[in-house]
């Protein structure tokens, strides 16, 4: 009975945590999209802090300004075009369909079935912009609100993240305090792992996708391909979907290429292309090793994902996917091997790890501070400490006792 109880109060917990998560999917959403900015940049902070020995509030500030700053600027440069040729294209759009609705009645058997289905122009006009363009207003004022929406979600991700790297230590005492003393340095190394891996993804996916909208938006308007900017930005968020990102790429190229030569056309393709292939073969090896997930996994969470939310879940899915595979991983693998190695062993690792700080500490030219010196010397009583304990208790044998 009391097997029974405990079974039923464990599923009612894990629900309702469910349900929890799902009436605050927002607020979780915006704390994980922290989480993964953080592990994203956190390797250039780490290195501005010990190559250039900056605190870490200023490595902090310095690489997420850096990292704005470059955002911004490229948004700035591309914003006029990308705005200017939105506007051609919905001029141009208009213009072909006066041109198809006057010709294709009198074109081939397969145009005139279309023309059938086309509505006048003053018609579809009316039906777009509706009285007086209400419709309109009322479009600009909903993608406004949604675009100020996002830069406030966005602002709070950023100082989220800021907070996360800044205080990493005391949040994840917070949270390991909530497990049993035994499994915190376990979870520590999990969660490490799984971090590690997820920012090598992030800052691969966000890398390839800026190097993609400059190398295409520039070599389409040396082409002369009609839109370059705007076939080039969407080419680079297209992208970051998983298998069908060249595919997609090579489409908008085509349909561009519809209002040019068509060796224009053939020229364009060619290039994404070599572009794209230089993406997957030269640049990410270097960043990050696909090759070691799963696509199986991948590719049932993108059938989940997008069924549920869309592009936006199609997208989530592979470093979720990865986040995943590296925590399976690292519950199995690692966990074994480490509950194997004899505990004189760890020990004289963790031994060997604290001479060689304080080797690193006394050939440094300038002296440690007063809080590393403290941690340093708390580290050699802890260590000293659990000698002893391992000794009355026989884990260590006599012989391994320091001497003087």
């Amino acid at each position: 009975m009391k097997r029974l109880a405990i079974a039923t109060a464990t599923c009612l917990a894990t629900l309702a945590g469910v349900w929890l998560l799902w009436q605050f999917r927002s607020v979780v959403l915006l704390f994980g999209l922290s989480l993964a900015l953080t592990a994203a940049l956190r390797p250039l902070v780490d290195r501005q802090e010990t190559a250039w020995h900056w605190s870490r509030p200023a490595a902090l500030l310095a690489v997420y300004g850096v990292t704005l700053l470059v955002l911004i600027g490229l948004s700035v440069a591309v914003a006029g075009p990308l705005l200017d040729e939105l506007r051609r294209v919905a001029d141009q759009s208009v213009l072909t369909y006066d041109q198809m609705w006057i010709s294709w009645p009198y074109g081939t058997a397969f145009q005139q079935a279309i023309a059938g289905w086309l509505p006048p122009p003053p018609q579809l006009y009316a039906a777009v912009a509706g009285a007086r363009g209400a419709a309109i207003e009322q479009s600009l004022l909903g993608a406004t609100a949604r675009l100020v929406d996002q830069i406030s979600q966005l602002s709070i991700v950023i100082v989220m993240s800021i907070y996360w790297g800044m205080d990493q230590a005391r949040f994840e005492r917070l949270w390991l305090s909530l497990l049993p003393p035994g499994r915190r340095a376990r979870a520590v190394e999990i969660w490490r792992a799984i971090e590690v891996g997820l920012g090598a993804y992030l800052r691969s996916e966000l890398l390839q996708s800026l190097l993609a909208g400059v190398l295409l938006g520039l070599g389409y308007r040396l082409l002369n391909l009609p839109y370059p900017v705007l076939v080039g930005t969407l080419s680079a968020v297209v992208w970051l979907v998983p298998w069908l990102g060249a595919a997609l790429g090579l489409g908008l190229v085509l349909l561009a290429g519809l209002a040019a030569g068509p060796w224009v056309t053939a020229a364009a393709c060619v290039y994404t292309v070599l572009v794209f292939a230089l993406l997957e073969f030269g640049v990410e090896p270097r960043l990050y090793n696909r090759r070691q997930f799963s696509s199986l996994l991948v590719m049932v969470l993108v059938v989940a994902l997008w069924n549920v939310a869309g592009l936006a879940g199609l997208l989530a899915a592979p470093p979720l996917a990865a986040a995943l595979q590296l925590l399976v991983s690292n519950l199995l693998a690692p966990g074994a091997a480490r509950v194997s190695q004899p505990v004189e062993e760890r020990f004289a690792e963790l031994e060997g790890r604290l001479a060689s700080l304080d080797a690193s500490l006394e050939a440094a030219t300038e002296a440690p501070s007063p809080q590393m010196a403290s941690l340093v010397t708390r580290l050699q009583a802890l260590l000293a400490h659990a000698r002893q304990a391992l000794l009355s208790q026989g884990s260590l044998p006599p012989s391994s006792e320091r001497r003087g």
